[in-house]
């Protein structure tokens, strides 16, 4: 945004404002990320990690999985959130979700980075985390 405004410097009328400008340039990016992602395929996992390594199993997802998982753009708009309406046991749920721009690409990205992500986390975590994931598809409303 900053170099569009740049770009833009001594072109503007004298009325148009800075704010005005940056309201026209997160317009017109909100309007290409809606374009470039309708109707992608999101892919959930949900992980259960024990007590006992939950905070140090969260973290990891921050520093190490999630910036791995992201950095060929394949899978993108990482979300990380509780499982609020999990039942009382001896861990805690957490639901992780990607974007991705259809079965073929998630599936590549699964073959070239999941797997060695699978394998670090059980080699990380053992047997205190277990996961389950999902492929969703999104619906126009």
């Amino acid at each position: 945004m900053q170099a569009v405004l740049i770009s833009l410097h001594g072109r503007l009328p004298k009325n148009i404002t800075c704010q005005y400008v940056r309201f026209l340039t997160e317009s017109i990016l909100e309007l290409l990320h809606l374009l470039l992602y309708k109707n992608m395929i999101v892919y959930n996992t949900t992980y259960h990690a024990h007590n006992a390594i939950a905070e140090e199993f969260l973290a990891w997802l921050k520093s190490n999985y999630i910036p791995k998982a992201v950095c060929d753009g394949r899978l993108v708009e990482p979300r990380l959130t509780t499982v609020m309406n999990a039942e009382e046991s001896d861990g805690i749920n957490y639901s992780l979700q990607f974007r991705s721009e259809s079965t073929d690409v998630l599936r590549n990205w699964y073959e070239e980075v999941g797997d060695d992500l699978l394998v670090e986390l059980s080699n990380t975590f053992g047997q205190k985390v277990a996961g389950f994931s999902t492929l969703l598809e999104e619906i126009d409303l």
